[in-house]
C-alpha cells in the first residue's frame, strides 16, 4: 500500500507542478484568468444541458447530444486559451502586462458566451 501512496504523491506533485507553469505562463491565477475559466465552464455546462435536457441544440438536426459537437466546443475553448496566451506574451513583450493589458479585455469579451444559450432556450 505504501508503494501505492508514493505514486499518487509523485502523480499529485506532477499535476502541481502542470498547474503552477500553465497559471504563470497565462499571466498568474488572478481574477481575470478565473474569471475567463468561469466562463467557459458556465458555457460548457450550458451547451451540455440545451442539448441533454431541452433538446434544443443547433448543432445537430433533433437537438440532441452529439459528441463531435461536444469535442468542437472544447476545441474553440482551447483556442480561446491560446489567445489569452498569446496576449499575455504580446503584454510581456511590450511592457504593458503591468497595466493591466489585452488579458482582460480578451477575458471580458468572451464574457457574451452564454448568451447564445439564452437565445436557444428561447429566453
Amino acid at each position: 500500500m505504501s508503494n501505492f501512496s508514493q505514486i499518487k504523491n509523485v502523480v499529485f506533485a506532477a499535476l502541481a507542478a502542470a498547474g503552477a507553469a500553465a497559471a504563470q505562463a497565462f499571466g498568474g491565477w488572478d481574477m481575470a484568468l478565473r474569471a475567463l475559466l468561469a466562463f467557459m465552464a458556465a458555457d460548457y455546462v450550458t451547451g451540455l444541458l440545451v442539448a441533454a435536457v431541452f433538446r434544443r441544440s443547433p448543432k445537430t438536426e433533433r437537438g440532441a447530444l452529439s459528441s463531435r459537437a461536444g469535442f468542437i466546443g472544447l476545441v474553440k475553448k482551447c483556442d480561446i486559451l491560446l489567445l489569452v496566451l498569446l496576449a499575455v506574451m504580446l503584454d510581456r513583450a511590450t511592457g504593458s502586462g503591468a497595466d493591466g493589458g489585452a488579458v482582460p479585455q480578451v477575458s471580458a469579451g468572451y464574457a457574451g458566451g452564454p448568451e447564445e444559450k439564452r437565445r436557444q432556450w428561447g429566453g
